[in-house]
């Protein structure tokens, strides 16, 4: 193996992108149940939809310009058990339509259990630090690391 793809410097490298990025909040998507990669990442497709839907008021997002759409960086967890995603989005132009921050966690809770057909649960904090980049990616210690970017769902 090429000493320049190490599992150390390729985690490295996802936390300097991940540092990179103006994300505002972190996050923990449950699903509360077992799911294949491919099952999570739709889920986190339609997700990613219903957020840019909730913040633009619009039901067609594929014609809202990708710099205007939800930017946010997760990696998926124990998929055989509880599959789960931990990471951060930007989540400052939803927040803008929310009355308080009190609404965004029951906002982001509806359209997570939505995306899931009812189940799991979401946790949100406000990102003061990028430690959430390096518990994000705990369980990232190989050459071939899963991760969704939302960018990933929009049309190009």
């Amino acid at each position: 193996m090429d000493a320049a793809f190490t599992p150390k410097r390729i985690r490295a490298g996802l936390i300097d992108f991940m540092s990179s990025q103006p994300f505002t909040h972190a996050l923990t998507l449950n699903t509360d149940r077992q799911l294949s990669i491919s099952q999570l990442k739709g889920i986190f497709g339609t997700f990613c939809a219903k957020i840019d839907r909730a913040t633009h008021g619009i039901k067609r997002v594929t014609n809202i310009p990708r710099n205007e759409r939800l930017n946010a960086f997760v990696v998926p967890e124990h998929l055989s058990t509880n599959a789960h995603l931990h990471g951060m989005a930007d989540l400052a132009r939803l927040r803008a339509v929310c009355r308080d921050e009190a609404e965004l966690d029951p906002t982001l809770y509806r359209l997570w259990r939505q995306s899931t057909r009812g189940a799991g649960s979401v946790h949100v904090t406000s990102l003061y630090s990028m430690d959430f980049g390096d518990y994000s990616l705990k369980d990232a210690w190989s050459t071939d690391v899963t991760y969704f970017l939302a960018a990933d769902f929009h049309p190009h």
